[in-house]
């Protein structure tokens, strides 16, 4: 601005020259037609002059009438999965612990079976059970597992009774011999009540929630076993989880749990 208004005040004195000079020499025709022709320029390049002082004292507008906090950084939002981890009753390790693995498994996947028998009980022994993280099981029985929705139902039976973890390590002991011959038996090993047991497994509505559930993992992202979500939890909410697949090493857990546990800090 204070470089246009210097033009301007040049330009003025232009003008004012040129209208003295006018009037002294009105009587020479030549004088008179150059003095015509420089008002012309000047007047061409006052309009521009008066074209750009407009324009910049619009943008100036513009730029006064941004809110602050547009210009404000904004602050990131946490990554959250609605995973109903307040419903569950599949769970190794108490429900009030701030930090969760899930998993999302199949009773016939091998790779879920090394996992349970290479891994989580290390796992278990250093995170689960001195209380740093709680470990959520969902089912996730693949289509060409003929046993896996028999086995992950009679794995939520137990869980109404208290005795999700006997199931869950019975079920992977004998995941070779799974049949509908073999849940009553496993059932009556943990000391199931076995009428409510029995009840329970052959309730329809069973198989339709774990469907249900599947068709939910799928909208997720989940695609194959194991699959492992790390983070914090918040209510029903897996909130800056970190995302492990297949049967990994226990190095691979102390990674993923040390990078949530930072971010939680």
């Amino acid at each position: 601005m204070k470089l246009i208004s210097l033009t301007l005040t040049a330009v003025l004195a232009l003008l004012l020259a040129g209208c003295q000079d006018q009037h002294k020499a009105a009587d020479v025709a030549p004088a008179a037609v150059a003095d015509s022709a420089k008002d012309a320029h000047l007047e061409q390049i006052n309009q521009q002059l008066q074209q750009l002082t407009a324009e910049v004292v619009r943008l100036q507008q513009q730029v006064a009438a941004i809110p602050a906090a547009a210009a404000a950084p904004q602050a990131q939002q946490p990554r959250r999965l609605a995973l109903g981890l307040s419903d569950t009753r599949q769970r190794l390790g108490s429900d009030d612990v701030e930090y969760a693995i899930v998993e999302f498994m199949d009773y016939q996947c091998p790779y879920c079976v090394r996992h349970s028998s290479q891994t989580l009980p290390t796992l278990k022994r250093k995170y689960i059970d001195s209380g740093l993280v709680q470990y959520v099981v969902k089912d996730f029985p693949l289509e060409f597992h003929a046993q896996a929705e028999n086995a992950a139902i009679a794995a939520r039976c137990a869980a109404e009774q208290g005795q999700f973890e006997a199931m869950h390590n019975a079920l992977l002991e004998n995941t070779r011999s799974l049949s509908s011959s073999i849940y009553d038996g496993l059932a009556a090993g943990i000391g199931l009540q076995a009428d409510a047991f029995e009840s329970c497994f052959n309730e329809p509505s069973q198989l339709t929630d774990l469907r249900k559930d599947v068709s939910e993992a799928v909208r997720l992202g989940v695609s194959g076993t194991p699959r492992f979500l790390i983070g914090r939890v918040d209510g029903d909410d897996l909130v800056d989880f970190v995302s492990v697949s297949g049967a990994q090493s226990l190095a691979r857990f102390d990674e993923a749990l040390q990078q949530v546990f930072n971010q939680g800090a």
